[in-house]
């Protein structure tokens, strides 16, 4: 048994007074909420306590001792060799492919370097920025060439989608099929309401069997008020289950863009809106499956893009404890001119 706050295991009379905690300091930080962090009752799992955020949980754990140290090191070493060698070469350039999705590519966002600003971008990497862009194994969709590898076992699903100049509008449920075998993953999208809602599924083997996400408005933005919310839902064998409708702690408002990232790891997902954790769940259920989009009757959204980070890669995880190296102007650097 490990202390749920530290991750330091627990000595035998320690787990007699206390099988979840290595102290009664650890037992009270446990139950202070971080800033920005919204708690839920997991309704799907065995859980009936509250959890913190893995992130936060993880950041506070202490270094363990091991000589995996040494191994990491030469690892490292080797992967370094690797990267370098295989700089520059085809292997090396990310695949095309006629969908407008690219492997190990960056999102097109306002403020990244564009086709002006290549030159002043790629004299401010770094040895870091290599390894990040390397190590992440992320894949981008713009929906710029269309939307040929988002497949659906609906006949319906293959009308109802449509390009318009903001972005992809979907319709009935299409998934992404480069990310069908995947378990672990991060996606994000930028995308806005136009009405009523904004939906999203992930860890989706077909149009019968996934968990899904939506951002509901309901009703007009008010000084700022909280207006919004967020549902979630699990869909076992064409049957929708535990659906659960939170208050969302922010304002929405009709045709304003939003950055959502959907941490998925294990039975936990992790929702944050423009930075801001907003939902925290977990279910066991569906191990593996792709992200999609799609829209229920009244409603309709817009995507801009999407990117998908797999956190499976062996390659990735060693490569991103590098990351640190990069600067950030390399990737959105200073407009000096």
């Amino acid at each position: 048994m490990e202390c749920l706050w530290c991750g330091k295991k627990l000595g035998f009379l320690r787990r007699i007074l206390d099988k979840e905690f290595c102290s009664a300091e650890h037992r009270r930080l446990a139950t202070i909420t971080p800033e920005g962090v919204v708690f839920e009752q997991d309704a799907t799992s065995d859980y009936d306590t509250r959890e913190l955020w893995t992130v936060e949980k993880d950041k506070r754990k202490g270094p363990k001792k091991s000589s995996g140290v040494v191994v990491f090191v030469a690892l490292g070493g080797a992967a370094v060799l690797m990267v370098a060698l295989s700089d520059g070469s085809k292997s090396g350039a990310p695949p095309q492919n006629g969908g407008g999705g690219s492997a190990l590519s960056l999102p097109n966002m306002p403020g990244a370097p564009g086709a002006g600003q290549q030159s002043k971008a790629t004299s401010a990497f770094s040895l870091g920025s290599l390894f990040q862009s390397r190590g992440s194994v992320t894949l981008t969709h713009d929906f710029a060439n269309g939307v040929g590898d988002w497949v659906s076992s609906t006949a319906s699903a293959a009308k109802d989608w449509s390009i318009e100049p903001s972005g992809l509008r979907p319709g009935s449920l299409r998934i992404w099929k480069r990310s069908a075998s995947l378990s672990n993953y991060d996606m994000e999208f930028v995308g806005q309401i136009e009405q009523k809602s904004m939906n999203w599924a992930f860890r989706a083997t077909d149009s019968r069997n996934y968990y899904a996400s939506k951002l509901t408005i309901n009703r007009p933005a008010n000084g700022g008020a909280p207006n919004a919310g967020i549902t979630r839902f699990a869909m076992l064998d064409g049957h929708e289950v535990d659906r659960v409708r939170l208050p969302l702690p922010i304002s929405l408002e009709r045709g304003r863009p939003y950055r959502i990232r959907l941490s998925v790891q294990g039975t936990r997902f992790i929702t944050a809106v423009n930075g801001r954790t907003v939902s925290s769940w977990s279910d066991h259920r569906i191990s593996k499956g792709g992200i999609g989009f799609f829209s229920e009757e009244g409603e309709s959204a817009t995507v801009r893009w999407v990117s998908l980070s797999e956190r499976d890669s062996t390659l990735g995880r060693l490569l991103s404890h590098f990351a640190i190296l990069q600067p950030l102007q390399a990737f959105y650097p200073a407009d000096n001119e």
